[in-house]
């Protein structure tokens, strides 16, 4: 079979021309260029600190460049925030250290894009529309988490690939085997998917992962990680493994059959 391709190299949907972006006597992005026709996928890749977050956030209007030209459809633009290029259908996604935790899901989806009935948010509209994204893109976020627990905040969303979902329904029965725990990793590149590989190979899955960055200590992060397991031996097993790993590793808490160890 031939190659499928929805890309149509004749329209130019994005174009970014000789990018600068400086922060003081720092330049972030140095006469960047990006062209990005109709239907094309980019993946952009780099070190840390190689620039890619602040040329997508030049793109998305959360910064403005020093220098150089925007152009959308072939239109130039200029934006003065993330609400005029969100108006032209730019949006991003961001690490979820951008999101403003003690708001729930709801609140940071529709955040700056409120919908309202009279002078109040439309709560219950925004919570449907939420649902009806997640549903029309496959983006399973845990509906209690929306709909009925208004304690859940954002850094206890998870969303998940319908397998997860189903993994996570099958194991809510009492007995269910459980843990959470804390560690510290550096801001390295593979720092924490080596971690997650391990709990893996030990057939550990995990439903919950929180990041915090800790002050003081620059370039190091906390990780709140919670994981369901059916075998006792094999979580017990991948702790050993992910402790040389980690700094300050702590078992919160452990519910093997249904009953916490703590």
């Amino acid at each position: 079979m031939g190659k499928t391709s929805h890309m149509d190299e004749s329209q130019v949907m994005v174009q970014m021309k000789d990018i600068v972006k400086k922060f003081g006597n720092f330049t972030a992005n140095d006469h960047i260029n990006l062209t990005v026709h109709k239907g094309e996928v980019h993946a952009i890749l780099g070190e840390n600190g190689a620039g890619k977050s602040t040329m997508m956030n030049v793109l998305c209007g959360l910064y403005k460049p020093t220098s150089g030209q925007i152009f959308i459809k072939g239109k130039e633009v200029h934006f003065s925030s993330p609400k005029d290029a969100i108006d032209i259908g730019i949006g991003m996604v961001h690490q979820h250290f951008m999101l403003i935790q003690p708001f729930t899901v709801t609140d940071n989806i529709i955040l700056g894009i409120e919908p309202v009935k009279g002078l109040s948010i439309d709560k219950a509209a925004a919570r449907q529309k939420v649902m009806e994204l997640s549903e029309r893109y496959g983006m399973k976020v845990l509906q209690e988490g929306i709909e009925t627990n208004k304690h859940n905040f954002t850094r206890f969303l998870v969303v998940a690939d319908p397998w997860q979902v189903d993994e996570l329904n099958r194991h809510r029965s009492k007995d269910v085997n459980k843990a959470s725990m804390v560690f510290t990793l550096p801001h390295t590149e593979g720092s924490l998917s080596q971690v997650l590989s391990i709990l893996s190979f030990y057939r550990i899955n995990l439903t919950k992962i929180q990041s915090l960055p800790i002050i003081g200590r620059e370039w190091e992060y906390q990780f709140y990680v919670d994981v369901v397991f059916d075998n006792v031996l094999r979580y017990k097993q991948s702790i050993a493994a992910i402790t040389p790993l980690t700094k300050e590793l702590k078992i919160l808490g452990e519910y093997e059959d249904g009953k916490s160890n703590v």
